[in-house]
């Protein structure tokens, strides 16, 4: 049965667990390695009661809608289902699995380095933000998350590197400059740092095309 989208703002409790619960149930029929007991309600598996509605039900139509596919893409639509409805655990095993089927989808090590990037495992994410530069050289965002990783372990001339390739694929994101200034002030480049926060400040106060 298909799931109608709605603002997450206009759902009700009982929408909000209907869909968590059906969440629930794919993670059980995909055949993952089960968690003990005294960890399956632990709090990074836990019911978000303010997780994006939205997202959740637009990955279980296109869940619904693949019917019998490709099964690395049912697991790459499943992580985005359980990662939409709150869970951190099981995102991270269905994207294991799709990459297992389908290692060299640089599409999903991208995702899975996402994941890992927002849940501070900075190590593996590192793993897969090389694995996706490599595959997709010409794709920003690859260069500014392996840049992160890279500040993370205060390696900041690399991250610098990578901040400033993904500004030379595109210039007009101004989180890329953000995340520059950063690496500068760092590493105890005062004006470049001011140069980029300025580039910033600018690129943000520009009205949308």
């Amino acid at each position: 049965m298909k799931t109608t989208a709605v603002p997450l703002g206009a759902a009700s409790n009982s929408i909000r667990l209907k869909a968590w619960r059906k969440a629930e149930i794919m993670a059980r029929e995909d055949n993952l390695p089960s968690q003990p007991a005294d960890t399956q309600q632990s709090s990074a598996d836990s019911i978000n009661p303010d997780y994006d509605l939205q997202r959740l039900c637009q990955a279980l139509d296109e869940i619904d809608a693949l019917d019998d596919g490709e099964p690395a893409t049912r697991f790459f639509l499943r992580a985005r289902a359980q990662w939409a409805s709150g869970r951190r655990v099981q995102p991270i095993r269905c994207m294991d699995e799709a990459i297992r089927i389908a290692p060299k989808n640089p599409m999903f090590r991208r995702q899975r380095a996402n994941y890992l990037i927002q849940l501070g495992e900075w190590a593996e994410a590192l793993y897969d933000c090389e694995v996706w530069v490599r595959w997709r050289p010409s794709e920003a965002l690859a260069y500014c998350a392996r840049g992160r990783c890279y500040a993370f372990y205060d390696n900041y001339l690399r991250a610098q590197e990578d901040y400033s390739k993904a500004i030379e694929i595109n210039p007009t994101v101004a989180l890329f400059y953000k995340l520059r200034s950063v690496a500068f002030q760092r590493s105890g480049w005062t004006c470049d740092a001011d140069r980029d926060e300025e580039l910033a400040e600018a690129l943000e106060a520009k009205p949308a095309d």
